[in-house]
């Protein structure tokens, strides 16, 4: 379950460091206790994102914290890139293949690798989860030779036609 109060201290004005190193601590700790879920971890983790440079410049040092919990949480594509080994290893690991300048989160990458692996996936997913990345992936994996794409609106079908012409130049799009 997640911690309100956790969510409301993130949410506080203008901080002290003292109040970050408190923030932190609680926030880590969070990952110890087993009553979470992955949309608690998100959630956590994302509203602290939203905040890292604010809280960096307070605490220095702070970025690191939250991209290591970013880390944990799967999130790869909103950490910043240069980090340790061992998460510079990991960010590696979810980068799009074909589209090096991508990276998926931990559920895409799960998916992704099913899709290459000629597993059949059905997939319902919020928006904003990243299926276009999915679909763009498996384009630049060139595994399937024929790719149909199913959108709900003819502006939205122009759309997605206009960037796949625009980042697969070398395929018949129709």
């Amino acid at each position: 379950m997640i911690d309100v109060n956790l969510l409301t201290e993130i949410r506080k004005s203008s901080p002290s460091a003292d109040d970050l190193i408190d923030l932190l601590d609680r926030a880590s700790r969070f990952w110890l206790n087993g009553g979470r879920s992955a949309s608690d971890d998100a959630e956590i983790v994302i509203r602290l994102l939203d905040r890292a440079d604010e809280f960096e410049a307070v605490l220095p040092g702070a970025r690191r914290v939250i991209d290591a919990l970013a880390r944990e949480a799967g999130l790869y594509p909103y950490m910043l890139p240069e980090q340790p080994i061992r998460a510079e290893i990991a960010f590696e690991a979810h980068r799009v293949p074909g589209l090096d300048e991508m990276t998926f989160h931990t559920e895409q990458r799960r998916v992704f690798s099913k899709l290459l692996a000629g597993k059949n996936v059905v997939l319902s997913a919020p928006t904003s989860f990243g299926k276009t990345l999915l679909v763009d992936a498996l384009i630049a994996s060139k595994k399937p030779t024929n790719v149909v794409i199913v959108v709900p609106t003819i502006a939205l079908l122009e759309e997605r036609r206009r960037t796949l012409a625009k980042r697969f130049p070398n395929y018949q799009i129709i």
